[in-house]
């Protein structure tokens, strides 16, 4: 208690007793909410309830759900974080690819300058520039050693993105069929409750007992959960492609650079495309200067030169892909089949059949744009300045 002189009169002020009630009404306001919602719960006829669990629902006071429904949506949400990974593990490729062709321009230059130095020190006739340029030689020689071995890791990192990119779509291509299936199974069940007399007069049963309008359809969430899972099924593309089985080896039509159709062995065990330098001339493909010399073994055991280019465009079926490493090989081996190798499959998700005679390609876009720049355009554009 408080005294409080006011034009000489004396006013008693009971501090905490006003506050103090409030608080009390409060509390009790809150203790009547859960008995409010128990003594509701407890309004649900018994039967009826149990004939709803028994057909797979969910039944509270609030409505009736399928527990399925609020899975999905945990599933989808999921899904969405798969997707910004696989944009991430794309992103990682095209900077290994980047890198790779970076270093792979570094090495053709000096190349080049190598070349020239020699036709240089063929002229000479004096000691000290012949010294000098067999200095140079010396040293552009060990920086493209250098660069040669950086060339090696940027493959291998290269290698890597792609194989954990890979690895990602996998997963996000098994979790989307998984979740259609889910989502179709729900579709079904509420459909079956729909034509169920038993459930609905079960429900109406909790309708009249709980002033409710609760029907047998899924909840909003599931609408939205059932668009967002069609936006990533649309990112997922597919297509069986049926196989020429000869002589045991699988055959299949592949337009090279937008050109007529060849027909190439599917190969899964070879890393690159490979074609003869016969099919290469027919399609009109010139080794330029960014060609890189190498030597490749053959099924028979011969190891011949070749040179690995890249391709403008392979098309298999209704797939595209650009930019596609490709072995050329020489004169030495005329005979050899060409094959569809790892450098267009492994762009894919795909599995061959052997006993069907078929080819199914996956093709997942994660949304990352595809750079446009090529390695090297802008120093090109700068020179032509």
């Amino acid at each position: 208690m408080r005294r409080i002189a006011v034009a000489g009169t004396i006013v008693v002020v009971l501090c905490g007793v006003v506050s103090g009630r409030l608080v009390a009404d409060d509390k009790k306001a809150d203790a009547k909410k859960p008995a409010k919602a128990a003594a509701k719960a407890d309004a649900i006829p018994a039967d009826a309830k149990e004939k709803l669990e028994a057909a797979g629902l969910k039944v509270t006071t609030s409505g009736i759900s399928l527990p399925e429904e609020a899975e999905l949506g945990k599933t989808v949400r999921e899904l969405a974080k798969q997707k910004k990974a696989m944009m991430t593990a794309d992103r990682e490729v095209y900077a290994a690819l980047r890198d790779l062709a970076g270093i792979r321009e570094q090495i053709d230059e000096l190349k080049a300058q190598y070349t020239n130095l020699n036709v240089e020190l063929a002229n000479v006739t004096d000691v000290a520039s012949n010294n000098r340029i067999v200095g140079a030689l010396n040293a552009t020689s060990g920086q493209i050693d250098q660069l040669v071995q950086k060339a090696n890791q940027s493959n291998d990192r290269l290698k890597e993105a792609r194989k954990n990119a890979a690895d990602l779509r996998d997963v996000f291509v098994q979790d989307v069929l998984a979740m259609r299936t889910k989502a179709d199974e729900i579709t079904k069940q509420w459909a079956a409750l729909g034509d169920s007399r038993e459930a609905q007069d079960a429900l109406d049963k909790v309708n009249q007992a709980l002033g409710a309008k609760f029907v047998l359809k899924p909840a909003a969430s599931f609408a939205a959960n059932a668009k967002q899972l069609k936006t990533m099924e649309d990112a997922v593309s597919s297509e069986a492609i049926k196989l020429d089985n000869e002589s045991n080896s699988l055959w299949i039509d592949v337009a090279i650079n937008g050109k007529e159709r060849q027909r190439m062995i599917v190969d899964s065990g070879a890393s690159t495309l490979s074609i003869s330098d016969k099919m290469a001339r027919s399609l009109d493909i010139k080794l330029g200067p960014d060609a890189t010399p190498v030597r490749v073994s053959l099924a028979d055991g011969r190891v011949v030169p070749a040179s690995m280019i890249k391709l403008k465009s392979v098309r298999v079926g209704r797939f595209t892909v650009e930019d596609v490493e490709c072995c050329v090989l020489g004169p030495d081996a005329p005979a050899a089949p060409p094959l569809l190798g790892m450098s267009f499959l492994g762009q894919f998700k795909f599995e061959v059949d052997a006993q069907q005679a078929e080819l199914k390609l996956v093709k997942v876009d994660s949304g990352e744009p595809i750079p446009k720049d090529k390695p090297g355009a802008k120093k090109a554009a700068k020179k032509k300045k």
